[in-house]
């Protein structure tokens, strides 16, 4: 399947690089009970579904220390190997459901790969140079956000760097109406889900740029008409929804970025989205 998607993605590329040269040659889960904790604390829906193959765990992995000069260094062994990841829990862990705290146990934890494991996961941002928090060392404490739009909960998982090691120190869990990003995911879920309504919720005229297959210093851009989007979009998420909050701060609320990145590949895609005066969220960019 990873082969199909991969080559999928080839020809995609080298089909837009061709239609941009022709546009310019013209000119153009389980959890916590209200009574305690639970025998087991299970990983996230999207985890449980199976995207978790059983040879990817390394439990004898060995983890270099710079892995923690960067949050998503860090995760990556968080999350490769079981053992690691119980060490870099501090026990017992705050489990606040719903305003009411209870407190996991190391032998209620159950193993997590939270995004690490899909080939692509979303981060929301509310301009591109917010992307520089990824690869900050500044950068202290992480909130990996986990949205189930089936079952409208999100769940909050709290790292903080202190002494030089990353730790999970904190879980929150709540209704998907408390989120802060709540009416920009529920617009961004249709606009995954529904066909129909993406397209009418696109520029007339969208901006796409990606490097040159054949230089790649060089970038090609365009303008492509809203009609063609269906044949350039990316795979895109749903139902199922992870943000990783570096400190962001998302104050202009009629512009979001969406960025899609890929977990061990490499792959990049961002989605610009703005309001227009009526409320309406418009795609009006995509950069690969």
């Amino acid at each position: 399947m990873l082969r199909v998607k991969y080559l999928f993605r080839t020809v995609y590329t080298l089909f837009f690089a061709i239609v941009l040269l022709c546009l310019f040659s013209c000119g153009g889960k389980s959890v916590p009970s209200d009574a305690g904790v639970s025998d087991t604390v299970a990983a996230d829906s999207a985890d449980s579904a199976g995207i978790v193959p059983a040879d990817s765990i390394m439990d004898d992995a060995v983890i270099p220390k710079t892995a923690d000069e960067y949050f998503n260094d860090f995760i990556y062994s968080f999350t490769i190997s079981p053992r690691h990841q119980k060490e870099r829990i501090v026990f017992p862990l705050p489990y606040e459901r719903d305003g009411k705290m209870t407190y996991v146990k190391p032998e209620q934890w159950r193993y997590n790969a939270m995004y690490t494991r899909q080939e692509f996961y979303t981060v929301f941002f509310e301009n591109e140079s917010s992307l520089d928090l990824e690869k900050s060392k500044d950068v202290d404490r992480v909130t990996v956000e986990y949205v189930d739009m089936i079952d409208e909960r999100v769940k909050d998982y709290f790292f903080s760097r202190e002494e030089n090691q990353w730790k999970l120190r904190k879980m929150r869990e709540y209704g998907l109406d408390e989120y802060h990003e709540r009416d920009f995911i529920l617009f961004f879920d249709r606009f995954v889900s529904d066909s129909l309504y993406q397209i009418s919720h696109v520029a007339s005229k969208i901006e796409i740029s990606m490097p040159d297959p054949e230089d790649d210093i060089e970038t090609l851009t365009g303008m492509i008409e809203a009609e063609q989007w269906p044949s350039f979009r990316p795979e895109l998420p749903h139902e199922y929804y992870y943000n990783i909050n570096y400190g962001q701060k998302m104050e202009n609320k009629k512009y979001r970025v969406v960025a899609l990145e890929g977990s061990s590949n490499g792959f990049l895609s961002l989605l610009f989205f703005r309001q227009k005066g009526y409320g309406e969220w418009m795609l009006y960019k995509m950069k690969n």
